[in-house]
């Protein structure tokens, strides 16, 4: 019984570590995933007051964006992002949420 009870107390004791480093993981994953900046530009292209040519290549750039997000590709992914909001003249902030990290 005293076996048991030391052997979950070991099993607690990595699962609780386990998850806090998932966690963490996570985080540090979301800081770096250009996701919000896709939104950003999902949310400006409705109300977008720019030349049908400018609207059409932001268009393909938020498609690269996306497919290169796909790939894994995410500092090129957040480049196309990012001149894709330059040209619907939006400012992008990240929103800062959950514990800090040190990614």
């Amino acid at each position: 019984m005293v076996r048991f009870a030391l052997a979950s107390l070991v099993v607690m004791g990595i699962l609780s570590v386990a998850m806090i480093s998932a966690r963490h993981g996570l985080a540090c994953m979301a800081a770096r995933h250009p996701s919000g900046k896709l939104i950003a530009i999902d949310e400006a292209l409705p109300t977008a007051r720019i030349a049908p040519a400018k609207l059409s290549e932001v268009r393909d750039l938020r498609q690269k964006a996306y497919g290169l997000t796909a790939a894994g590709k995410l500092a090129e992914a957040h480049d196309v992002a990012d001149r894709a909001l330059q040209i619907l003249g939006v400012e992008w902030k990240p929103e800062l949420g959950g514990p800090p990290t040190r990614c």
